[in-house]
């Protein structure tokens, strides 16, 4: 299937669609005594970590079957 031509359609947003989210812990914080374990810097560095490790394992046991 040659599908190179095809083209992205673009439409207008909805106006009720939410064009920007931000994160903020302060509520959790006050209400239920929550606090983050990790930065954001350590927390991606962890996620890419874990990943690139489970990838490496992936290629030296071969396919599952």
């Amino acid at each position: 299937m040659n599908r190179e031509n095809i083209m992205p359609i673009f439409t207008p947003s909805d106006h009720k669609e939410i064009l920007h989210q931000q994160v903020c812990t302060e509520k959790s914080n006050e209400l239920l005594n929550w606090r983050s374990r990790y930065t954001l810097e350590q927390g991606l560095r962890t996620t890419i970590e874990w990943y690139c490790e489970s990838l490496r394992k992936k290629s030296l046991l071969g396919p599952p079957f």
